[in-house]
C-alpha cells in the first residue's frame, strides 16, 4: 500500500519537482520513499508497509531492467500467482509487488485481468517507450491524472497537483455535479483538466502523449475461474462460503488487521464471517458514535463485543471535535467527498489506525443487496408510473410539513420520493440523493446560461445504468450496477480510501472482493433480495450465529447529525464559510435565505448548506480559483 505519483513526456519537470508531488501524498506511505527520474519519466512512490515488511520497496526493476513499476493497493491472490509465476521467474521477495512485476513480464497486459485486489499501477515500459496507467476493476484504489505543456502527470490524489499549482481552477461540471448530488462525477475530478482513470481500464501512453485506452475487467461480467453457482442447493450456504473466503482472503498482511464496525449488517456480517474462520482472538474493533440515539450505534456493537470479547475501541463524535478537525478533512477529501458522513469516517480511520495498519470495511452490502431507501421508491414508480407524476406535481404539498432534526424521518422521505419522483426510473434513482435541485441550482449561480440541463449534468452518470441494461440487466438489476459504478466508486470508495490514508491506514473491502462479487451478482434477485430495501436474505446468511438484537434491528445507516451540529458554534463557522464564496459566481442573497429558514426551522437546509460550506472550506484549504464565468457580450 502507498501512494504513487509521476510525470511522462519530452520534456519532464526535475527530480525535485516530483519530490514536491511526492511529499503532498506522503501520509499514504511514511515508511519509505522511492523516486526515480530519467529524461522522459519520473515516478515516485511512498509506501506503507504491509507485506514483507523489509522487502518491495518500489520503484522495483524488472530483472533486466526493460520496465519499472510503482504500485499502490494490494494483491489478495498474489500468492496464488506467484506459484504460476516461479516455473518462470526467480523471485527476490516475498512482496505482491514482484508478483506484478514478474506477471508483466510473463503476461503482458493479460496480467490486470488475472489481479483479484485493489490496485493504482504505473508501469514504464522502457523496450517501448511507453508508459501504462491501470486501476483495480471496483474503482477502490483512486487515479488521477493531467496532461499540460505537452507532460501527462498522474498521482493517487489531487494534492500532488494543487500542492505543486499544476492544477488550481475548480471544473465547472465538477461543481455543478457536487451541489447537484453531493460528489463528483467522472471522468472529472474537482480540478479543471484533471481526469480520473476508469475503473477496470489500463491507459498506454507514448512520447507524444497518445492514449490507447483498453478495458480488462468490468463490474457485472464474469471470469472464466469464478465457481458457478448451484440451483440444486440452497442459496444462503454457498454465498456464505464464498463470502467467508473473500473475508479470510483480505485478511492477509504481515501486520495486525482490525475491523470498522457499525451495528449495521454489513460489518457485522464481516465480523462474523472472520469468527466463522477463528480469526476473531483479540480482534481490534473501531466504533463511532454520536449523542443523539437516533443517530447512533454503540450500543449494539458494545453489547456484542463483551458477548464475543472484542476489543472495541470506541469514540463519541462531537461538533467541537468536527469543528477543530475542519482544516484537516477540506485537505483530505481533495476531490470534494465531503457528504457529511465524512466526518464520521475521517474520525473512526483515525482513531482506527493509532492501533492498525489494514482496517476492514463493509462497504458495498446496500448496493448487492439493494439496501437503499431510494430502491423502494424507484420500484413504486416502475410500478405505478402515475405515481412519480402525481408525487412530482404536489411536491409543494410536502414541503408544507415541519422539518426535524433526525435521521432520516418519514417527513424526509416523502419530501425527497416527490422531488425526485419522475416516470424516468433512473431519473428517479440518480435524484433520489440530490442536494440542490435543479430549480435551486438556477436561483443559487450567479449565472446559469450557458450551463448544462439535469440531464445533462447526470449523463456521466446515466450511462452506467443504461450500459448495464445492454448487457442484459433487467430495469431493477441495472440500478444496483449502476449504483456500484456511480455513486459506490465515484463517493463511497474515494471516501473511504482518503480517510484511511490521511491516517497511514489502508482499508479494505471484502464485499467487493472479485470473486464474490463473480458469485453474487449473477445470483437471481429474487434469492438475493426478495423485499428491496430490507437486505432479508444478507441478514440470514449469519442469523444462526449473530444475535436477534443485530439481525431485526432497522437499518440505520451511517449518517451524522449534522442538522444539530449546524444549530450550534459549528453553524456559525459555517456560516461565515458560505460568506466567503465568490459573489460573481454564488447568490449570496439566496444563501443568507437559506440560512433564515434553516435557523427559523421553516426548512432542514442543513444538508445544503454543509455542502456549501465544505465547497468555501475545500477552495480556502486547497486555494482553488472558480473558473471565470463566460464572456455575455
Amino acid at each position: 500500500m502507498c501512494g504513487i505519483t509521476g510525470f511522462f513526456g519530452r520534456k519532464t519537470p526535475d527530480r525535485q519537482f516530483l519530490e514536491r508531488m511526492a511529499t503532498a501524498i506522503k501520509h499514504r506511505g511514511p515508511d519509505h520513499t522511492g523516486v526515480l527520474v530519467e529524461e522522459e519519466v519520473g515516478l515516485a512512490m511512498n509506501r506503507l508497509s504491509i507485506i514483507d515488511l523489509s522487502g518491495g520497496n518500489q520503484p522495483m526493476h524488472a530483472p533486466d531492467h526493460s520496465f519499472i513499476l510503482i504500485f499502490n493497493g494490494e494483491i489478495y491472490n498474489f500468492r496464488e500467482l506467484r506459484l504460476e509465476l516461479e516455473k518462470q521467474c526467480e523471485f527476490r521477495t516475498r512482496s505482491d509487488t514482484e508478483v506484478i512485476l514478474h506477471g508483466y513480464s510473463v503476461w503482458g497486459m493479460k496480467l490486470f485481468e488475472k489481479l483479484n485486489g485493489m490496485f493504482s499501477i504505473a508501469i514504464w515500459d522502457r523496450s517501448v517507450r511507453k508508459l501504462v496507467l491501470a486501476r483495480d476493476a471496483v474503482g477502490i484504489k483512486p487515479l488521477f491524472f493531467l496532461i499540460k505543456d505537452k507532460v501527462l502527470y498522474f498521482s493517487s490524489e489531487l494534492k500532488s497537483f494543487t500542492q505543486t499549482r499544476i492544477a488550481d481552477r475548480a471544473d465547472r461540471s465538477a461543481i455543478l455535479a457536487f451541489l447537484s448530488a453531493g460528489y463528483v462525477f467522472r471522468p472529472d475530478s474537482a480540478l479543471e483538466g484533471v481526469k480520473q482513470v476508469e475503473p477496470g481500464t489500463t491507459l498506454n501512453v507514448d512520447l507524444d502523449l497518445k492514449m490507447e485506452v483498453k478495458s480488462f475487467r468490468a463490474i457485472g461480467t464474469r471470469s472464466d475461474r469464478t465457481p458457478v453457482f448451484d440451483p440444486a442447493r440452497p442459496a444462503g450456504p454457498q454465498v456464505r462460503t464464498v463470502l467467508a473466503d473473500a473475508v479470510e482472503r483480505q485478511t492477509v498482511a504481515d501486520v495486525p488487521f482490525g475491523l470498522l464496525l457499525s451495528s449495521g449488517i454489513d460489518s457485522m456480517t464481516i465480523l462474523a464471517a472472520l469468527r466463522e474462520k477463528a480469526l476473531t482472538d483479540g480482534l481490534n474493533t473501531f466504533t463511532v458514535f454520536y449523542g443523539d440515539s437516533s443517530f447512533s450505534e454503540n450500543k449494539a456493537v458494545n453489547r456484542l463485543a463483551r458477548e464475543w470479547r472484542l476489543v472495541n475501541h470506541e469514540l463519541e463524535l462531537t461538533s467541537r471535535q468536527v469543528e477543530d478537525n475542519l482544516p484537516d478533512i477540506f485537505e483530505t477529501f481533495d476531490n470534494l467527498e465531503l457528504l457529511p458522513t465524512c466526518v464520521a469516517i475521517h474520525a473512526v480511520s483515525h482513531l482506527a489506525g493509532k492501533n492498525c495498519r489494514v482496517l476492514l470495511a463493509g462497504n458495498g452490502g446496500d448496493e448487492l443487496f439493494f439496501g437503499y431507501p431510494t430502491h423502494i421508491a424507484t420500484d413504486l414508480i416502475q410500478r405505478y408510473p402515475l405515481l412519480g407524476s402525481a408525487a412530482s406535481s404536489l411536491g409543494w404539498l410536502a414541503k408544507l410539513f415541519p422539518s426535524s432534526d433526525d435521521y432520516l424521518t418519514n417527513v424526509e422521505k416523502l419530501q425527497r420520493f416527490s422531488a425526485s419522483a419522475s416516470r424516468d426510473p433512473i431519473a428517479s434513482h440518480l435524484r433520489w440523493r440530490h442536494v440542490f435541485a435543479y430549480d435551486d441550482l438556477q436561483e443559487l449561480l450567479v449565472d446559469f446560461s450557458d450551463f448544462p440541463t439535469s440531464d445533462q449534468i447526470y449523463a456521466s452518470q446515466r450511462k452506467f445504468f443504461t450500459e448495464a441494461q445492454c448487457r442484459g440487466f433487467d430495469e431493477k438489476d441495472s440500478l444496483m450496477i449502476g449504483d456500484l459504478r456511480t455513486w459506490l466508486i465515484d463517493c463511497g470508495l474515494m471516501m473511504w480510501d482518503k480517510a484511511g490514508m490521511s491516517a497511514s491506514a489502508e482499508i479494505r473491502v471484502p464485499l467487493l472482493d472479485n470473486d464474490f462479487l463473480d458469485f453474487i451478482i449473477p445470483l437471481s434477485r429474487s434469492i438475493r433480495a426478495p423485499e428491496l430495501g430490507t437486505k432479508s436474505f444478507f441478514k440470514s446468511l449469519y442469523s444462526d450465529s449473530l444475535p436477534d438484537y443485530i439481525t431485526r434491528q432497522p437499518k440505520q445507516g451511517f449518517q451524522t447529525p449534522v442538522a444539530q451540529w449546524l444549530r450550534g458554534r459549528l453553524g456559525e463557522t459555517f456560516e461565515a464559510l458560505t460568506a466567503e464564496l465568490p459573489a460573481d459566481h454564488f447568490n449570496r442573497d439566496y444563501i443568507a435565505g437559506l440560512w433564515r429558514d434553516f435557523q427559523s426551522r421553516k426548512k432542514d437546509n442543513s444538508l445544503r448548506l454543509w455542502t456549501l460550506g465544505c465547497l468555501a472550506g475545500w477552495a480556502k484549504v486547497h486555494q482553488i480559483n472558480f473558473a471565470p464565468l463566460p464572456d455575455q457580450s
